[in-house]
């Protein structure tokens, strides 16, 4: 004969109390869980969007700091080629002569004209225009090119750009 316990009729309700009781406070922790968890998250979104924020306004910052850099940068090429122009550019003001690309001279004859200019190569006179290239052979190894790069009828100067080379056998 089974044990007759004076409270049986409750273990049925109560074991569904007790189910019921874990239920609730399982979804009670949980929630407050779930809702400290979002907190956070809502709290690192604000962060988040300040931060870009910053981060937004020093790009734009370090944008402007590298246009006026590169602003700065190009000026300081154009005043550097003023002063030092590139390789084999030579200016010329009249009257003048200069030895150039190994052993080359040329010479300007008078003042540049509006249209041409008088220039002496290696004991020949010449008359070109801005633009042109003369081509000659001063001795039997090399070729050299002359072109008339500017002429300044203001400054009564006239920039060539000169090169000789081996000549291929």
């Amino acid at each position: 004969m089974p044990y007759w316990f004076p409270w049986d009729w409750l273990r049925w309700p109560a074991r569904v109390l007790v189910v019921v009781a874990m239920a609730a406070i399982s979804y009670t922790i949980g929630r407050h869980s779930y809702s400290h968890a979002l907190d956070e998250y809502k709290e690192n979104n604000v962060q988040l969007v300040i931060e870009k924020g910053k981060l937004s306004t020093e790009n734009t910052s370090l944008e402007a700091q590298i246009s006026t850099l590169q602003l700065q940068l190009d000026q300081k090429k154009q005043q550097l080629a003023a002063l030092m122009p590139l390789e084999n550019t030579y200016k010329l003001i009249p009257n003048q002569s200069l030895t150039i690309a190994d052993g080359l001279v040329i010479g300007l004859i008078g003042n540049p004209g509006s249209q041409s200019v008088k220039l002496n190569i290696n004991n020949k006179q010449q008359t070109a225009a801005a633009g042109d290239i003369i081509t000659f052979t001063p001795d039997a190894s090399r070729t050299c090119v002359v072109e008339i790069a500017l002429i300044d009828i203001v400054n009564s100067l006239v920039q060539i750009n000169a090169t000789c080379t081996q000549r291929k056998s």
